[in-house]
């Protein structure tokens, strides 16, 4: 991890524990706005708008910081794990994203 700033041998998700609750990123789109969490990572890239790709090893998506957390401007760190509580949107032509609502490092 240190030297090539991500983990080489397993995802980072294997060794956090998930609660009874935590939805996998595959399933965010079914949760249709309902508040929910997900335990994820930030991975590699650029979405090509605001936001990051989150994923938990099986899938990703886009993640977007929701109003109050865009304006704090927050470094989300790579590859560590994180369970992100927020709903599922979609734009006008189906798009969509996880609105970020509050977030927990773990």
């Amino acid at each position: 991890m240190d030297i090539l700033g991500r983990p080489a041998s397993v995802h980072p998700l294997e060794l956090a524990r998930r609660r009874k609750g935590d939805l996998a990123v595959r399933r965010l789109p079914d949760s249709r706005g309902r508040l929910v969490t997900a335990l994820a990572a930030r991975g590699p890239g650029w979405p090509g708008g605001p936001g990051f790709f989150m994923g938990d090893g099986d899938s990703f998506e886009i993640a977007r910081p929701g109003k109050g957390l865009a304006a704090e401007k927050i470094r989300w760190p790579s590859w560590r794990p994180m369970r992100l509580s927020g709903r599922w949107r979609v734009d006008e032509w189906g798009g969509g994203w996880f609105e970020i609502e509050s977030y927990e490092l773990v």
